[in-house]
């Protein structure tokens, strides 16, 4: 009787494993590295989740009140209500179709309308942001981005903000700093800031005077080395 039921268990594990269909909806969408859906998909219809609005500087973040997909069309409605980023209150409604890792599409909030096209998160993005959870989603995106795998390198053993050292503005850290100067020879805070990662556009006069004092003993102690 054991012999036979270890049998049948070696035969069920045997069983090839039946293919999983990709789930076209679940994760972050956005544009530019920040994620605007943050979508879950019950394999059915329905989807759940937030939808972040942004303007002037601000965010407001919505639950989703009613999320539809129909798979034959790859069409997506998805419809809520709440208080914009510019205090305004209303409700709106997100149009799309899905098409691979692109969901384009028209909005409406309030009496505003639109066209969007928003990309699903980089996977090695996702990644970063999944193991190093301290990490705000935006400054996971543009690492993958910028970096590719190396980013995995640059941000091992980081428990924390902590870890990474100075914070320089726009989620730039010191940990970054000493990868630049490192391996691509950065000597100089423009360097950094315009020519590998263009935080120029966003770093305030003070941060880059900071950045600009760090780097000059930063780099004098590499080339004593």
């Amino acid at each position: 009787m054991t012999l036979r039921i270890f049998c049948a268990l070696l035969a069920l594990l045997s069983l090839p494993a039946t293919a999983q269909t990709p789930d076209p909806i679940s994760g972050k969408w956005g544009e530019g590295g920040a994620p605007f859906l943050d979508l879950q998909y019950d394999g059915k219809r329905g989807i759940t989740g937030t939808v972040t609005w942004r303007g002037g500087g601000k965010e407001a973040t919505m639950p989703i009140r009613s999320g539809t997909f129909d798979p034959q069309r790859n069409a997506l409605t998805i419809e809520g209500d709440g208080q914009g980023p510019d205090g305004r209150k209303g409700a709106y409604k997100i149009e799309g179709v899905v098409t691979g890792d692109v969901i384009r599409g028209k909005y409406t909030f309030a009496d505003t309308t639109g066209d969007f096209s928003f990309d699903r998160r980089d996977a090695l993005a996702a990644e970063l942001a999944s193991t190093f959870s301290f990490l705000d989603d935006t400054i996971a995106a543009r690492l993958a981005a910028t970096y590719g795998t190396m980013a995995r390198g640059m941000l091992s053993g980081a428990a924390g903000l902590c870890d990474l050292g100075v914070h320089f503005g726009n989620g730039l850290y010191q940990r970054e700093v000493e990868h630049l100067i490192r391996n691509e020879w950065a000597m100089a805070a423009d360097d950094i800031l315009w020519r590998r990662t263009k935080l120029g556009l966003r770093v305030s006069r003070d941060d880059r005077a900071r950045l600009s004092s760090f780097m000059t003993g930063a780099v004098g102690d590499a080339a004593n080395r």
